[in-house]
């Protein structure tokens, strides 16, 4: 009898113990974890961060550097051949009273070698014409700053919630070759929004503002004595000449956009299923000016842009998830003609005349389907499959000038998750893309088709706007719990992606290590 009441007295104080630590026990948070509530979200990814609380996303950490290498040949002219990326990046959702708050913020210190033809571009590929460009190769050292946030409040009248959404970005860079270039880029976006809940439906509108400023902090020379050619692009290889260094050095150039847009959503969910609807317009203004001193345009274009969304869910043991996105856009590129005016204080540039001398013309349509299988906290397997399908058409007036690319990729990945006993576990994952082309026209209608801008720049990205290729990647990972009872962990993760055009033997091989915690 003794020995049963002292075991009854150790079970009882066991309880004990379990009932005081029962509120510390957090359940494990995991790259899969979030992984998994991201596939689960459908207000997450859209433009209104009200509906971010109608997702059940719940709380979670995340911090996590990076080192980054890519070489290979099988680049766009204006990329580098070798480029080297250390990042940090920090991410977390937390329910706070009724509100719920998501951040995240990135840095990347970025060095690409063996640039050419970019002379002044933090990223030339962003949309705008009007830059100067020259053939010298170059090292870029780069950084950014990315801060995003979303917030919902608590439910209003049992049906009304509001919301935000703001992303912050600055970016500096400097040419480390004559001729040289310092950049200074900042850009803020804010999208206030309301989503609504009536029974098993959802409702939502944001509004979108944005403003982007470029600043060029002046091109110089190292070697004073040495003048650099400069070639200042107008769209699809037409262009001038200028010089940077002398009397008649090219002035800087500043980059000012305005943007303005709305977005609709529809959510419905029934039971096992659901449903998210999203579309939206955004109009984008951007006036390229050269010569702070005395402001001479170069040219403005005026962008119109058209996006819907749409995903289907249904979840059970297993997750599955169905994607069409869409995105279309159309952007005028307007020059003009000007005049100096020599009056007394006032001597300016005088616009006599502008006009629409070139469009552009995007389109993409994506289908995607996703199984998650045995979905629960985490997953034990998942696999995809994408098709992408994209439309370029960009037309200079006169001289004329076209570009005409169509592509379609097809993709599939998967990813395994290996328990090895315990809090860790080993994640494999593999991808695999063909790119396949369409249509690849380009045509340069100007009066110097031996320029070095187009035999040296215009032609080859044609090519390789033109190739057909495969791109393997493959990942492993391995996570380990550091204190299960407050729901942290560590992770490392490599990856990898391979990249071999049919046609050609460059090669592109871009490898990334990065050790994390979640919490």
């Amino acid at each position: 009898m003794k020995r049963n009441n002292i075991q009854y007295i150790k079970g009882l104080l066991l309880a004990a113990v379990a009932l005081q630590l029962a509120p510390c026990i957090k359940a494990q948070v995991s790259p899969l974890t979030i992984e998994l509530s991201k596939a689960r979200s459908t207000w997450l990814e859209s433009d209104n961060g009200a509906g971010i609380g109608l997702d059940s996303l719940g709380k979670y950490g995340l911090l996590e550097a990076g080192y980054q290498t890519t070489d290979g040949t099988f680049k766009r002219v204006q990329q580098g051949e070798k480029e080297r990326q250390l990042d940090v990046v920090t991410e977390g959702g937390q329910q706070i009273g009724g509100i719920y708050a998501w951040g995240r913020f990135a840095y990347a210190n970025e060095t690409e070698k063996d640039t050419r033809f970019n002379t002044a571009m933090l990223d030339p590929y962003r949309g705008v014409p009007y830059y100067p460009v020259d053939p010298n190769p170059s090292e870029w050292k780069k950084q950014h700053y990315n801060l995003q946030m979303k917030v919902s409040s608590r439910p209003l009248a049992n049906h009304y919630l509001l919301g935000i959404q703001a992303a912050y970005k600055a970016e500096t860079g400097a040419k480390q070759m004559d001729p040289r270039s310092e950049l200074y880029l900042y850009s803020i976006n804010v999208k206030p929004g309301i989503a609504g809940i009536f029974g098993s439906h959802r409702v939502g509108i944001n509004l979108e503002y944005e403003n982007m400023i470029q600043e060029t902090r002046a091109h110089s020379n190292s070697d004073t004595q040495v003048n650099q050619n400069v070639f200042v692009m107008r769209g699809l290889g037409n262009h001038y000449t200028a010089v940077i260094g002398g009397l008649q050095s090219l002035g800087s150039f500043i980059y000012d956009a305005n943007k303005v847009g709305f977005g609709l959503q529809y959510g419905w969910q029934q039971q096992a299923f659901r449903l998210f609807a999203e579309g939206g317009y955004g109009y984008r203004v951007e006036e390229a000016v050269r010569d702070i001193t005395k402001p001479r345009k170069e040219g403005t274009i005026r962008q119109q842009v058209l996006y819907g969304h749409a995903a289907l869910l249904h979840e059970g043991v297993n997750l599955n998830r169905v994607d069409f996105i869409y995105r279309s856009s159309r952007t005028d590129g307007i020059e003009f003609v000007q005049v100096l005016d020599n009056s007394y204080e006032v001597q300016q540039w005088v616009d006599l005349y502008s006009s629409i001398r070139s469009t552009y013309r995007r389109d993409s349509y994506r289908l995607s389907y996703d199984l998650f299988r045995n979905a629960v906290r985490e997953y034990s397997w998942k696999a995809g499959i994408y098709a992408l399908y994209t439309v370029t058409d960009d037309n200079y007036i006169m001289p004329a000038s076209y570009l005409k690319i169509s592509d379609l990729y097809l993709g599939a990945d998967a990813k395994f998750n290996l328990s090895t006993g315990g809090n860790s576990r080993w994640v494999l994952g593999a991808d695999l893309v063909r790119k396949m082309n369409r249509k690849g026209e380009y045509h340069y209608g100007g009066v110097d088709p031996g320029s070095i801008v187009i035999t040296d720049f215009m032609n080859p990205e044609a090519d390789y706007l033109k190739q057909d290729y495969y791109k393997v990647g493959a990942s492993i990972s391995y996570f380990t719990g550091l204190l299960a009872q407050r729901g942290g962990g560590a992770y490392v993760k490599v990856t990898a992606d391979y990249y071999k055009p049919t046609e050609s033997d460059d090669t592109r091989l871009i490898a990334r290590l990065g050790i994390g915690l979640t919490f």
